[in-house]
């Protein structure tokens, strides 16, 4: 009897402990969509700015060139 009731505790502790480790890992996998969702919104974020800058660049560059090119048409 003493054996049985050990064995039903065990077996209870035994349940207790993988529905612990169940919710631990539900837990750890939604932290990880999360952590996951961030870094691909940072990424896009960065990949928006880099283009926006890019373009930006590209603009200045033409108005410089445009610019450079009218100096020279009146130095003819």
């Amino acid at each position: 009897a003493q054996l049985e009731a050990q064995r039903t505790r065990l077996i209870t502790q035994l349940g207790e402990l993988a529905r612990e480790l169940r919710e631990r890992d539900e837990r750890l996998q939604d932290d990880q969509r999360v952590c996951f969702k961030q870094l691909s919104l940072q990424a896009t974020e960065s990949a928006v700015l880099e283009d926006r800058a890019r373009r930006k660049t590209e603009a200045l560059l033409e108005e410089l060139k445009r610019r450079v090119e009218q100096l020279e048409a009146r130095k003819s």
